[in-house]
């Protein structure tokens, strides 16, 4: 079995099972955002190669991961921010469907609903997973 405090952390006696809003992060990460902080401090020290080839390496991984190529994959800063921009920039016409997950979080149900007045139809599916 994989040595989980190695790469986390201690978690003192605690499980985490669901850490969609928050969990612990990999050791590798706190150190990749100490160093990004550390640029952000000093900007010009940020070589102008490493600011366009971080995201692209970022998209080629995602890529790799979920069979996509790196130019259907958008970066951005949260979930909620690109769900807004994935709403607002779709043309949507009255009787267009969005299927939806019954119980899923608000803040990924509440957005589309805006979508209602313009007819666009909301379908719920229900999520239970068979094993």
């Amino acid at each position: 079995m994989a040595d989980w405090n190695a790469d986390f952390g201690p978690f003192d006696g605690h499980t985490w099972l669901n850490c969609a809003h928050q969990g612990p992060l990999p050791k590798r990460a706190v150190e990749a955002v100490d160093d990004a902080v550390t640029l952000k401090r000093a900007p010009h020290r940020l070589p102008e190669q490493a600011f366009r080839e971080v995201p692209a390496g970022v998209k080629r991984a995602l890529g790799t991961l979920i069979n996509a190529s790196p130019d259907e994959i958008i970066l951005g800063n949260s979930f909620s921010y690109g769900l807004h921009l994935l709403i607002h920039g779709l043309e949507w016409n009255e009787g267009d469907e969005v299927i939806l997950v019954e119980g899923d979080f608000p803040a990924t149900i509440l957005p589309w609903r805006l979508l209602e007045s313009q007819g666009v139809q909301l379908r719920f599916v229900d999520a239970e997973c068979s094993t």
